[in-house]
Parts: structure tokens; sequence; C-alpha cells
């Protein structure tokens, strides 16, 4: 009579060392993955990330200005702790720009003042608003009025 139950036969799987030389290897091969293809992305973004954060502490300040025999002269403020460039200058009467200084390029130092003097037709009696403008986008604002 033919027996319907087969014998078992010894199933034998990959052997331990071969799988922790296969476990090793696959470690290795993710880690040169990512070492090539996502440190570079992760370093890009981080160098991103600190020009944003840069632009954060740039700060500004316009500490006085004065007009006279038309020049305006205008004293800026860095209050970033490293320098800055002073790129643009606008001046505004009702919202309406009547001047316009571009590439300046005049740095300041951390927490040093400067004088920028700008050659400008201004009428007396009126009240002018100056912006200054680094060239990262931070910028000041102070209102002059011409008393005539």
């Amino acid at each position: 009579m033919k027996s319907f139950f087969k014998p078992q036969l010894k199933k034998l799987g990959v052997s331990p060392v071969v799988a922790v030389l296969l476990l090793i290897a696959i470690t290795i091969t993710i880690a040169a993955f990512f070492y090539v293809y996502i440190v570079p992305v992760i370093s890009g973004v981080k160098s991103d990330i600190s020009r944003i954060v840069a632009l954060q502490y740039e700060e500004i300040m316009i500490d006085d200005m004065y007009y006279k025999n038309n020049v305006l002269h205008i004293y800026v403020r860095n209050l970033s702790p490293y320098s800055v460039i002073i790129s643009d200058v606008f001046i505004e009467y009702n919202g309406e720009i009547v001047a316009v200084f571009h590439d300046l390029n005049v740095a300041i130092q951390s927490n040093d003042v400067v004088e920028i003097t700008l050659l400008v037709t201004l009428e007396w009696g009126k009240s002018y608003d100056v912006k200054v403008f680094t060239s990262q986008g931070a910028y000041a604002e102070r209102n002059l009025v011409l008393l005539g």
C-alpha cells in the first residue's frame, strides 16, 4: 500500500555566517547610497537655511539725516553681528518715488555707523520717506521733514 505521507526532508536555509555577511553588505550599500545621494542634498538645504537665517539677522537703522545745499546726508547704523552692504536708497513723497539710488555698495562693519551722501533736489516744506536697503533685502525707513 502506498503511503500518502511523504517523508519530511530537512530544509536548510542560509547559514548564519552567510546571513550576517548579507546583512553587512546591505547595510554598507544603504550607507553608501545615503552618503552619495542624500548628504549633498542636505548640505545644499543647510546652506540655503543659513542664508535665510542670515537675512533675518541683518538689521540696520537710520540714526540721523539732514538736507543741506541739495545734499542729503544719511547716517546708517549696522545692528547685525557681521558686516552688511548698503545697496539702494529710495526717497518717497506721498507714496510716490521721487529719487532712487542703486548700486551704492557701501559696506558697514558690525555696530558701526556710516554716512551716505546723496546729491538730490528736494522741496522745502514737504515730508519725505527715506528707505535704505541692504544687498540682502533688509531695510530701514525714516521720515525727513524739510521745514522752510
